[in-house]
């Protein structure tokens, strides 16, 4: 047993014990039965991979289950930590990490990536070789995803902190995180912040959503050019553009065509799929010569690997999960949505909800959302009882 298994069990005591001593209770819910229940169905799924499968196989599926239960216990003390609380400390805490992690992005491309040397162990993985700046993440995309959300989450602190020097900060702290997110240069994330911008502006009024829609549009047609440019001298320095642009395109070819296998992954076993985690291996019957083994999408990565049964899983936690953020209270209700809905774009690019790092602003949002509408459901009970007592007893003070 290693240093960091002791110290996740430590931890998971501890938090056990505080919420034993506080007498709270987990209202049972259909985002919580759901969830749980495809947690233990991928969890099935790992301990019954193929005994004749490379222990390669079965370690990747087991550190994707970790991230994946890692989702859940942040989601779990968001609602315990945030219930009847002013959740804008953690807030402020998320957008500081973020801060950090798009410094440590801006520090690679302006340096070049020789900032590595002067911060050992911050960067990724150990000799990670990587296109694009990452920080201390291992995929450019990833931290995209991150960036996005804590961008959104960051404009969201700005609108409702006050103070002048305050806004201030938090505005540096926006620019800060949304340059580093450029500087990533991942396309998808860039679409999960727009789509996130757009309702967060149309949530404030209509007209406002629409301009903002159509500038962002026009943002897109008119400086998709000089992203590009900016991107492929980046990542192709000795190449021609129109070398470059040939590679693009054939990558892009290839993570299509890895997604388009779920289809074939699916037939294979409609009701369960091929397993959990399993994806990246069984794809290489389908393709070969190509690179891309992965889905890069979610939704496609669930068909393939757990077929209809996760498909249904998935589908009661979403609707849950809606529902929940629909009874939240109303300051947070917005950023919730927000944030959902950039998360849910990220995911056709990407398979975050296993990936801690990439997806922790969207569990911070979740759980502090449904820790809102326990504490606004618990008001209304109250008010009722009161409503009640005084009908029955006019003079009563309950």
């Amino acid at each position: 047993m290693d240093f960091h298994t002791v110290l996740a069990l430590a931890v998971l005591l501890g938090a056990g014990l505080q919420v034993a001593q506080s007498q709270w209770t987990l209202r049972v819910s259909l985002f919580w039965v759901g969830l749980l229940a495809y947690v233990a169905l991928a969890a099935i799924q790992v301990l019954f991979t193929p005994a004749d499968a490379a222990g390669e196989q079965r370690l990747f599926a087991g550190l994707q289950w970790y991230g994946l239960v890692g989702g859940a216990a942040m989601i779990l003390s968001a609602q315990y930590l945030l219930r009847d609380r002013d959740w804008s400390s953690f807030v402020d805490c998320m957008i500081v990490g973020a801060v950090a992690a798009g410094a440590l992005v801006v520090a690679e491309a302006v340096t070049n990536g020789a900032s590595h040397s002067l911060f050992p162990g911050l960067y990724g993985a150990p000799g990670l070789l990587r296109e694009r700046p990452a920080g201390a993440f291992n995929l450019p995309n990833y931290f995209g995803v991150f960036a996005a959300l804590a961008t959104l989450l960051a404009i969201h602190r700005f609108w409702t902190i006050r103070g002048r020097w305050r806004k201030l900060l938090v505005g540096v702290s926006t620019a800060v995180i949304a340059a580093a997110l450029f500087l990533s240069f991942s396309r998808g994330a860039l679409i999960a912040l727009g789509g996130g911008l757009v309702y967060v502006a149309y949530s404030r009024s209509r007209p406002l959503g629409v301009v903002v829609a159509a500038g962002l549009l026009m943002l897109a047609v008119l400086g998709s050019s000089l992203f590009y440019e900016a991107r492929l001298g980046l990542t192709n320095p000795n190449d021609t553009l129109h070398e470059a642009q040939a590679g693009l395109e054939t990558s892009d070819e290839g993570r299509l065509a890895g997604g388009a296998v779920s289809i074939r992954l699916f037939e294979r076993d409609p009701i369960f799929g091929i397993g959990f985690g399993q994806y990246h291996f069984v794809s290489r019957i389908y393709e070969s010569g190509n690179e891309a083994t992965f889905a890069h999408n979610w939704y496609a990565n669930v068909l393939a690997e757990q077929g209809v049964v996760g498909i249904g899983l998935v589908a009661i936690v979403a609707s849950a999960l809606v529902g929940g953020v629909r009874r939240a209270a109303p300051e947070r209700r917005q950023i919730a949505v927000a944030v959902l809905l950039g998360y849910a774009i990220a995911n056709l690019f990407t398979e975050s909800p296993t990936d801690m790092s990439a997806s922790s602003v969207a569990w911070l949002v979740i759980g502090g959302a449904f820790a809102s509408a326990g504490s606004a459901l618990a008001k209304t009970r109250l008010n009722a009882v009161r409503r009640v007592g005084r009908s029955r007893n006019p003079r009563s003070f309950i």
